[in-house]
């Protein structure tokens, strides 16, 4: 229950879709990341980040956010003719996303997608392969990487311990600070 009626819905949802754009660019402004709108969604994404990530040189932390308008589901108010009353449904739209990509110290590449239209969805996206990658390089173990693939490990046996660790991440805090870290006032837009 947040206490909104109705006929005030539109409005209030509106309000919490520029509280969440305003975040994620005051986020990439205090990184210093570049915030790029894409004109259309058929862009390769991750192609433009690692782009931006090489003219920038970063090898960890944040690299760019991304805008761009997607299809989405999203609530809308609509008035039935034989109630007679507004109701609150969800129907197909489109909306701006916003992707925030970064090669995290121990996740490696990936990106957080967040709708910036109410249910304001969270997509995270990691590779396996990319924390494999990081913990390899700081533990010094030689390897050769092909895209997302290892030919050659130097101590297979590490490798697979490395992996099975994932399994025992705790996922509620890297995923939470993730999202957080692109738009620390998600929960707030969401329950002022």
């Amino acid at each position: 229950e947040i206490g909104v009626l109705l006929k005030d819905f539109g409005r209030w949802a509106e309000d919490r879709t520029s509280e969440i754009r305003r975040s994620c660019e005051e986020v990439a402004e205090k990184k210093g990341i570049p915030m790029i709108y894409l004109q259309s969604s058929s862009v390769d994404k991750e192609m433009q980040a690692r782009k931006v990530a090489d003219e920038r040189s970063v090898s960890d932390g944040p690299i760019c956010m991304f805008s761009v308008v997607e299809p989405c589901v999203s609530p809308w108010v609509q008035g039935d003719r034989t109630t007679k009353k507004l109701e609150l449904r969800m129907r197909h739209r489109k909306c701006v996303w916003i992707y925030y990509y970064f090669d995290h110290p121990e996740c490696g590449f990936g990106h957080v997608r967040l709708q910036s239209w109410l249910p304001m969805n969270v997509n995270i996206c990691l590779n396996g392969r990319h924390w494999l990658e990081k913990q390899l390089r700081r533990m010094g173990v030689p390897h050769v990487k092909d895209g997302n693939c290892f030919p050659w490990i130097g101590d297979i046996a590490l490798a697979q311990r490395i992996m099975d660790a994932q399994l025992r991440a705790k996922w509620d805090t890297v995923l939470t600070g993730l999202t957080l870290e692109m738009c620390p006032s998600l929960v707030k837009a969401i329950h002022p």
